[in-house]
């Protein structure tokens, strides 16, 4: 690409000096973007010149729309700045969904939104592609719906984010939206459907900092559809990695587990809550029996925590409390599992037998038995296919992390590694489908090379006394029981005091007594080993899907530290490294005719678009040269990174520049019309030469035929007049010889004559 002609204040982004205080970019302009120091001025603070370097520097678009794109991909420039500019103005016109390539963004606006979820809603998007309306978890949850009938493959969302980033509340969407549209075939599924969320809601939900209906827990739902139809037939649930260490300890301001608060954000009194649990419980088929006997669990556990211990020895009383906060850990773990066993026997299909245990209670008040990863979340298969909708704990980084953050963030990792990779294999599809050439060995190089030093461990820093920070060197000892993990998403350092404990996870030897009464028996299991099969179990099942994503952002002012955590920028780095800005000749070609009056109208959109690309000189990809400016597809025009921002750039300068745009498209369109003008007389005159000599072929040809077909009559001819040449000849012969024979007998008469006289 050649350089063009640019103004001479370019719009930027660079840091804030003082990002706590307000946005972390601010916008300023600058001369030029070089390799050298850049001074920018501040357009927003009206401060003083500031110098930087071009690094720190990114360009900025004045000419985005005030409310901002659906798409970030379409963005001129794909940085981080522009992005959350971006997100920005969405969110200050209530759009709190943006998509950014094929993941779903969205940014908690802590208010309700009554209509963006209406029934009118729903039917709005239903059956409607991906772009055609605004975006939504509804556009998601319908394209999941759409492709699971089109390409009988099972589907999965992805719905991923930090505590208070909406995870929950998208996820119920999602399971309104499709039982909104499957009520007619599967009422009683949709109805059980719905009345599990809230359950779940109750019991692995709490009260944090960030929020007050904070998922302690990880979620998968799987929705089959009947065999070789569209309606769903049944589910099953699959919890992981319960918080169930916050039953007995949890931070200063946040409470334990709602237990029986069914919608602790509403204004409905603790007793109305409760009595909303009891009839969701009813509804899924719990007997009073089983209903008292997780009332009394409950009641044990909150005793349990009341419970203090009188000893003169320290170190005793400490065990004794130990004891203590395990069995309440135990039993509401043990409710949990059963709860999450009840749910899926009402989700199953009507043929199918319960599962083994889902009566845990009974109306004698046994406990149930502690669930087992299997026993939790198994499923009953009968159906072809599956929509999983996959609730999950976002990337943490907490003052103390200890090894349920490890394994938080071990999930996390495995998740963004199988989101990248399939992005990657759809961008490659896309090329393939519009006939884009790519260099998928650079491309794949790229993206492995930018992983390579992911989940890489190393000492924490040590901190002088001056306050200063020092890399630890190698060969160092370990400082005490820390070490940091270099996650995508940052570094995390790791307290790894007590790992072995939290890893056993065992109850007090003399414990199990006390729960004679628990149906099956207590077994002690490694809580890394049983959840490291689930990740390899769920790992398999997105592997088998079609995924779709969805991010959520807790709070604007922290939407970039968040993005960063969902690995938005990793994402925007392997669209630039092929051809990261896309649009359809249509869009591209109506946005910038208006802008070339009296240009011929004639012109195809495929057409225009090229001329208007080859006018500001920029290359086209070839096979042979995959990597160019720009790639013209079947409906869509492929940019590389930067060559849109140029287009938009001069497109929206002076006049001058647009004049002279006119003037280059005009003069590509003329020579294209001059070497097409030319290549038709030529055409025309060539096609004139060969009709001539096909004539005369054709002539030649006719004669030598007829010169075939009178050869035998020749032949028979010839072979007469030579017969008559030859009687001809030898009748003269004779002639000839008669004559001399009688000329040659008068000369001897005369001789012999004149010799007698």
């Amino acid at each position: 690409m050649s350089a063009s002609a640019t103004t001479s204040r370019r719009p930027v982004f660079y840091p804030n000096p003082s990002p706590s205080a307000g946005e972390p970019f601010l916008r300023g302009h600058c001369s030029d973007l070089g390799d050298g120091p850049v001074t920018v001025t501040p357009c927003d603070t009206g401060g003083d010149p500031v110098q930087l370097t071009a690094a720190d520097v990114c360009p900025r678009s004045e000419a985005e729309p005030e409310e901002g794109v659906a798409d970030a991909a379409s963005l001129a420039f794909l940085n981080e700045p522009s992005l959350l500019d971006n997100i920005a103005r969405r969110y200050a016109h209530d759009r709190i969904y943006t998509y950014v390539g094929p993941v779903l963004l969205a940014v908690n606006p802590y208010k309700t939104l009554a209509e963006l979820y209406s029934r009118e809603a729903m039917d709005a998007y239903r059956g409607r592609a991906i772009g055609v309306l605004p975006p939504h978890v509804f556009a998601l949850a319908d394209r999941a719906r759409r492709m699971i009938l089109s390409d009988r493959r099972s589907q999965s969302i992805v719905v991923s984010g930090e505590s208070g980033a909406g995870k929950t509340e998208s996820c119920r969407a999602i399971v309104d939206y499709l039982a909104h549209h499957s009520r007619e075939e599967a009422e009683d599924l949709c109805t059980a459907m719905l009345s599990a969320s809230p359950l779940l809601e109750a019991f692995g939900c709490a009260s944090t900092l960030r929020n007050k209906n904070s998922s302690r827990f990880g979620k998968l739902m799987r929705i089959w559809t009947a065999a070789g139809g569209a309606s769903f037939s049944h589910s099953s649930i699959e919890t992981y990695l319960l918080e169930k260490g916050r039953v007995s300890n949890h931070a200063p301001g946040e409470r334990t587990f709602h237990g029986g608060d069914a919608a602790p954000h509403n204004e409905a009194s603790p007793a109305a809550e409760f009595a909303s649990v009891v009839s969701a419980l009813g509804a899924l088929g719990a007997s009073r029996g089983e209903v008292q006997s997780a009332a009394q669990i409950l009641g044990a556990v909150l005793l349990l925590g009341n419970l203090h211990f009188a000893d003169d020895e320290q170190d005793k009383a400490k065990a004794e409390g130990r004891a203590r906060d395990g069995l309440a850990r135990e039993l509401y773990e043990r409710l949990f599992g059963w709860l999450v066993r009840r749910i899926n026997t009402s989700l199953a299909a009507p043929s199918a037998a319960p599962a083994a245990g889902s009566t845990a209670a009974s109306a004698s008040g046994s406990v149930p038995a502690r669930a087992s990863a299997e026993e939790g979340g198994s499923c009953y298969v009968g159906g072809s296919c599956y929509i999983a909708i996959l609730d999950i704990f976002g990337f943490e980084s907490l003052g103390v992390n200890s090894l349920e953050q490890l394994l938080i963030n071990h999930t996390n990792e495995s998740l963004q590694h199988f989101f990248l990779d399939r992005t990657m294999r759809a961008e490659l599809a896309m090329y393939a489908d519009e006939g884009v050439p790519a260099n998928d060995h650079t491309l794949v190089a790229r993206f492995f090379g930018s992983h390579r030093e992911h989940a890489s461990i190393r000492l924490p820093d040590v901190i002088l006394a001056s306050g200063r920070r020092m890399p630890a060197r190698k060969s160092a000892p370990p400082d005490g029981t820390r070490f940091v993990v270099a996650h995508y998403a940052g570094e995390v350092e790791y307290e790894a005091s007590g790992f072995l404990s939290k890893n056993l996870d065992a109850l007090h030897p003399e414990l199990p007594l006390l729960l004679q009464t628990a149906r099956g028996s207590l077994r002690v299991r490694g809580l890394a080993g049983g959840f490291s099969k689930q990740l390899e179990s769920l790992m398999a099942t997105l592997g088998a899907t079609t995924p779709h994503y969805a991010a959520g952002c807790l709070d604007l002012p922290l939407v970039l530290e968040q993005l960063r955590c969902a690995g938005t920028p990793q994402l925007l780095q392997l669209m630039g490294r092929g051809y990261p800005t896309r649009c359809e000749f249509e869009a591209l070609a109506s946005r910038y005719r208006p802008l070339l009056p009296g240009f011929s109208p004639t012109l195809s959109s495929r057409d225009f678009v090229a001329a208007l690309l080859a006018a500001l000189r920029l290359e086209p990809a070839t096979a042979a040269k995959p990597v160019a400016d720009f790639a013209l597809g079947v409906r869509r025009v492929f940019f590389s990174a930067g060559a849109m921002a140029t287009l938009d750039e001069l497109m929206h300068g002076s006049q001058a520049d647009v004049a002279a745009i006119l003037d280059r498209v005009r003069a590509y369109v003329a020579r294209r019309r001059w070497v097409r003008a030319t290549a038709a007389v030529s055409a025309s005159l060539w096609l004139q030469r060969r009709i001539v000599a096909r004539r005369r072929l054709a002539a030649l040809a006719l004669r030598s035929r007829a010169l075939a077909l009178s050869l035998p009559a020749a032949r028979r001819w010839a072979g007469g007049a030579r017969r008559r040449l030859l009687e001809h000849a030898s009748a003269s012969t004779l002639a000839a010889a008669e004559r001399g024979r009688v000329e040659r007998a008068r000369l001897r008469a005369a001789r012999t004559a004149a010799a007698v006289a």
